[in-house]
């Protein structure tokens, strides 16, 4: 059942609503999309009423005019056909920033919400089969957090064991990501003094210059090395 509003007196009670049931807003399902709404006042015009009860006709275009507006859709986790379908306003854009700035670059709003589902399927051990994962896709679960935190009454077969699986999963990367983000600085850092010791060698059997500039040259290179080295050996 799509469930069609447009009034900003439900902002508040949606957002409650959504936190109270689902758990926290970066966790839930949405999409912003654009819609042709139709403009009857520039369509075909509109009357003013005046004090006096006499009336002015602002004439429209004669022709039927479309204005196109930002709308979302907020998804039940675990219940595709329960949908909260409405032009967005400053709170959504708050609410939802990240996938509201992906939408905006014209960039994958699901990840900007959080994991794909479908890296879930190329962990050693998978975690979800690929039948799984179009599953989830159907009932509006497309990251990792959304799985993690979906209502147990979601149709998914042994869902209390895959949401302990995926639970697991997002805990070990929190707690890895200062090693991953280590372990890319330092293979920066290999890379560079690769780099530096390659042009070392192409200088010594390179053109020949004065022993001031070559001698220069390398004792720049050398001690780019070192500061190199030394930055390794402090991580």
């Amino acid at each position: 059942m799509v469930q069609m509003a447009s009034s900003a007196e439900t902002d508040v009670a949606e957002m409650t609503h959504n936190r109270n049931t689902y758990g926290a807003d970066e966790k839930l399902p949405v999409q912003f999309y654009r819609r042709a709404i139709y403009n009857e006042v520039k369509s075909v015009g509109w009357t003013e009423m005046l004090r006096d009860g006499g009336t002015i006709d602002h004439p429209g275009e004669g022709r039927p005019i479309f204005d196109e507006v930002e709308y979302i859709k907020i998804y039940t986790p675990g219940d595709p056909t329960n949908i909260v379908d409405r032009q967005v306003n400053n709170l959504h854009r708050h609410r939802f920033a990240k996938q509201y700035a992906a939408f905006k670059q014209n960039q994958d709003q699901v990840v900007a919400a959080g994991t794909p589902v479908e890296v879930l399927a190329q962990t050693l051990p998978r975690i979800l089969s690929l039948s799984e994962v179009e599953t989830c896709k159907f009932l509006k679960i497309h990251t990792a957090e959304q799985l993690a935190s979906c209502p147990d009454t979601t149709g998914l077969m042994g869902l209390q064991q895959i949401k302990q699986r995926v639970q697991r999963f997002l805990d070990t990367a929190k707690a890895e990501a200062p090693l991953v983000g280590l372990r890319a600085e330092n293979e920066k850092l290999r890379l560079d003094m690769q780099a530096l010791q390659a042009q070392m060698e192409k200088l010594a059997a390179g053109v020949p210059q004065t022993p001031a500039t070559a001698g220069s040259v390398l004792a720049d290179l050398q001690a780019g090395i070192e500061r190199e080295k030394a930055k390794a050996a402090k991580r």
